[in-house]
């Protein structure tokens, strides 16, 4: 019996030694946590970027490379699921090694036993810096182009002008308001076409 029992916590050893090994290859930034929320493992990959060594990242001590501003809701929110045994999602700036703050996405996801009672907690954390960089260049990018319309829309009402473009084929691809008013078509027919506006040009100019 001892004999089979020191087999099988050996190859229990064998598999958790491999699976750590795996873990810590993995370009994510994987974490564990107790049933009370104290995390006691980080991956290679989390450590790297912290630059810090498990034990200064052990247990709560990783709040300390969380952005001041984030800290508490961050916090806040692994309470919460600690105590709803629910999953979490949640976003918060870190400190990386150089000491430039990088946006996070951290998921954390409890294991059960048969019983149903938490026995683990799974996390994983990825950089988001770069899409969120990205999405803010889009928003203003959009916010600029808005404004553009805007003055263009303006300008061309107060010098009553208007303004369109064309495809290689002959055909309109777009129609200022401005265009709308001064041809005096419909815009809710769409855009012209370029036979529809020579024609009410010309009836335009001998009326």
């Amino acid at each position: 019996m001892k004999a089979s029992e020191s087999l099988q916590n050996d190859q229990s050893t064998a598999t958790e030694n491999a699976l750590r090994r795996a873990v810590d290859t993995t370009p994510a930034f994987i974490h564990t946590g107790r049933p009370d929320g104290y995390l006691d493992y980080f991956n290679r990959g989390w450590l790297d970027f912290l630059g810090k060594s498990l034990e200064d990242v052990r247990g709560w001590r990783w709040t300390e490379s969380v952005h001041p501003e984030d800290v508490a809701t961050l916090v806040q929110k692994w309470h919460a699921a600690l105590a709803s045994g629910e999953p979490l999602e949640v976003e918060s700036r870190v400190r990386r090694a150089d000491g430039s703050y990088r946006a996070l996405l951290h998921r954390n996801v409890p294991l059960h036993d048969e019983q149903g009672k938490i026995v683990k907690w799974f996390g994983s954390s990825i950089d988001i810096e770069d899409r969120k960089c990205a999405e803010e260049q889009l928003r203003r990018s959009a916010q600029e182009l808005q404004r553009s319309e805007f003055y263009l829309r303006e300008g061309e009402r107060l010098a009553h002008m208007g303004s369109w473009s064309l495809r290689p084929d002959g055909t309109f691809d777009y129609w200022s308001p401005g265009a709308f008013v001064l041809f005096g078509f419909d815009p809710s027919e769409g855009i012209p076409t370029l036979p529809s506006v020579s024609i009410h040009r010309k009836a335009f100019l001998h009326s």
